[in-house]
């Protein structure tokens, strides 16, 4: 059923052009065209089976959160979903992940504690995030929540790996962070306290895409914060390995080793004083001078 159609017997259609602001769940479209921009102005929770078909354009939460009720928040993403987080339930029978069951576009600086569950032992797959992944992308995410109501487990990101990119997210739960593809660039599985410090922050802040929100440590959770400009880059573990690092002395060192040593010494300490540098960068630096230590 085309938007059209859809819009001609009551369902709400988000045209291509406009831009539509949501505070409440009976004003969230069914269908978000391309070209469209659906904004959340408040955190909403969906009636009960209430489902988005169709997100061809964008759906920014704007920090806000949405609260499922039975189904996943979207059937389809082949547009961008993003600064959105999800949590509550929905049951699935088929792969599916709360945010969307099937992606071809963007998932990008969103978090979920939604817990899907296999109540009807289908055997299915579900994930944190997405449950198909098939050309689209995943990016600087998290999942938080359970996976305990899924007979055989589940997957951290994605349930159905096809095609795409993966990159910077984190997750509590789940065997491993897509189904039917091993990767560790797709995201690290933590505990939810190792969530929670400005480490993890860091790495889902690492080359963010520009969506107007930074993730942020605040005691619990990261949080999306609104803002344009660049996260805070932590410094604090590079100083540390580099005052380490001063106190070494060369007799202690190989020939070889103590080159090595100095090399990533001198690098550390130009991105330290580099006000440009990015997070990756730093974090880089201080990998590779605490291994040469």
């Amino acid at each position: 059923e085309d938007a059209d159609a859809q819009q001609a017997r009551g369902a709400r259609v988000a045209k291509a052009g406009e831009t539509v602001m949501v505070s409440f769940a009976d004003e969230l479209p069914t269908t978000i065209e391309a070209g469209a921009v659906v904004k959340l102005a408040a955190n909403i929770s969906l009636e009960a089976g209430q489902q988005i078909e169709t997100v061809a354009g964008t759906l920014d939460g704007q920090g806000h959160s949405i609260v499922l009720n039975g189904k996943a928040l979207a059937k389809s993403v082949a547009g961008t979903v993003q600064n959105l987080g999800v949590t509550g339930s929905m049951t699935i029978s088929g792969t599916d992940g709360p945010i969307a069951t099937t992606c071809s576009g963007t998932v990008q600086m969103c978090w979920s504690t939604a817990s899907p569950s296999d109540d009807n032992w289908t055997f299915a797959d579900a994930a944190g995030l997405v449950g198909k992944l098939d050309g689209g992308s995943v990016l600087n995410s998290y999942y938080a929540g359970s996976l305990s109501g899924m007979p055989f487990g589940g997957y951290g990101l994605v349930a159905w790996y096809q095609s795409g990119t993966v990159a910077n997210n984190l997750f509590t739960a789940g065997d491993q962070a897509c189904g039917y593809k091993v990767d560790s660039s797709f995201g690290s599985k933590i505990s939810v306290d190792d969530l929670k410090p400005q480490a993890s922050v860091d790495k889902l802040n690492t080359d963010a895409p520009a969506t107007g929100f930074t993730w942020s440590a605040q005691g619990g959770l990261p949080v999306l914060i609104s803002g344009g400009a660049a996260a805070v880059v932590n410094k604090d573990a590079l100083k540390a390995a580099i005052d380490d690092a001063s106190a070494k002395v060369e007799g202690d060192y190989t020939a070889e080793s103590w080159s090595k040593f100095a090399e990533a010494l001198v690098s550390a300490q130009d991105v330290y004083a580099n006000d440009d540098a990015k997070q990756a960068e730093v974090n880089a630096a201080t990998k590779t001078l605490t291994d040469a230590i």
